[in-house]
């Protein structure tokens, strides 16, 4: 737990000297140094009993890093540590060992791939990244469009599943109210 704090200390010192050289705009020493907050907090996750700060922390890092790769220009580097943040965290919630609240952990991973796939939406990143086997490269693209789509439509039907919930949920309520008010006038009128 002290490990944990102290390499979080750590963290906010590297971050405020990243985003320091990022407004500078120094970019290059940006990156690195925001790649070592990536760093830092991989160590800290890897505690039997993880803080919930830990893991916004290395959300961010990895967020912050792949921001600044994108601007430099460095796709490849952006999609690898927006990956980097989501699947460190899908491990750590497939690992029985780890003590970690798993909703917090569920809304971080969540979080971290809508991230993903803002970046992927705004870049294209598949028409951009060049691989000299074309082959493996559309075969790489097929896979990569397939779980996103995949992932998509969970979201979507979690989201559809929610909204009907809420709509049904609403409209029995607004139909007790009316029955209410209704019920209500009966007796109101039959007292008269």
């Amino acid at each position: 737990m002290q490990v944990q704090k102290s390499l979080l200390r750590e963290w906010e010192q590297q971050t405020l000297l990243a985003d320091d050289y990022y407004h500078r705009g120094d970019l290059r020493c940006a990156f690195a140094a925001f790649a070592k907050t990536v760093y830092i907090m991989s160590e800290a996750l890897q505690d039997k009993k993880v803080l919930p700060e830990s893991i916004r922390c290395f959300v961010l890092a990895c967020q912050n890093c792949a921001h600044t790769a994108s601007r430099l220009g460095k796709l490849g580097s952006c999609e690898h540590y927006f990956v980097m943040s989501f699947r460190r965290l899908e491990s750590l919630l497939a690992d029985p060992i780890q003590k970690v609240n798993k909703r917090l952990l569920e809304k971080e991973i969540e979080l971290a791939h809508r991230k993903y796939i803002q970046f992927y939406a705004k870049m294209d990143v598949s028409s951009r990244l060049v691989n000299s086997n074309q082959r493996v490269n559309s075969c790489c693209k097929k896979l990569f469009r397939k779980k996103l789509s995949q992932r998509l439509s969970s979201w979507l039907d979690r989201y559809r599943y929610s909204l009907a919930s809420f709509s049904s949920r609403h409209h029995s309520e607004e139909e007790s109210i009316l029955h209410t008010r209704h019920s209500v006038r009966k007796r109101t009128l039959s007292f008269h």
